[in-house]
């Protein structure tokens, strides 16, 4: 590989990393046909799945401003699932399934990035799946709002049952 096409990749991978939440994994324990499997889940899901040298992913990092990491991780193998922030949990819910489905626990999380937050290491995982996404969360509001309003009518409609009757044991006494 040339100079040029390794600047290259780096330009492009950076551009992703920074607008967007990233994992990197350690899937080497993979069959073919696991992997395309895996894929094929993250295409669904709209993550992008990439495997990259590790080489290429230090210099990407380092040129990151925002991420001040330690990189003795990057060893071995290494792929890069890529999603915007507004589905961040994902990928984490994908490999736990995906790790679920087989008795060997296989792909090892090496780190996750999300929203300037650092997780690092497969006891991560279970943080990251109970991470809401932004989408989770715009859902809770809608719904939270949804029931307070609700209360307020409820409220509203009581008060005004209550003032009615009174109006009417007033006319009673006339």
């Amino acid at each position: 590989m040339y100079i040029k096409d390794k600047i290259q990749i780096v330009n492009k991978l950076k551009d992703k990393l920074l607008s967007n939440c990233f994992y990197i994994i350690d899937a080497s324990g993979l069959k073919v046909e696991e992997i395309n499997k895996f894929r094929k889940e993250c295409f669904k899901k709209k993550i992008s799945y990439q495997v990259v040298k590790n080489t290429l992913i230090k210099k990407t990092l380092k040129e990151l401003n925002n991420i001040n990491i330690d990189l003795k991780f990057l060893k071995g193998f290494s792929g890069i699932l890529i999603t915007n922030n507004l589905n961040s949990n994902q990928p984490a819910k994908i490999i736990k399934s995906f790790r679920d489905l087989d008795s060997i626990k296989k792909i090892k999380l090496k780190i996750a990035f999300i929203e300037e937050s650092l997780f690092i290491g497969n006891e991560s995982l279970e943080k990251l799946i109970k991470i809401k996404s932004k989408n989770e969360m715009i859902y809770d509001i809608i719904l939270l709002l949804k029931f307070s309003i609700g209360e307020i009518i409820n409220s509203l409609n009581n008060e005004k049952n209550k003032i009615f009757s009174i109006i009417e044991g007033l006319k009673k006494k006339k």
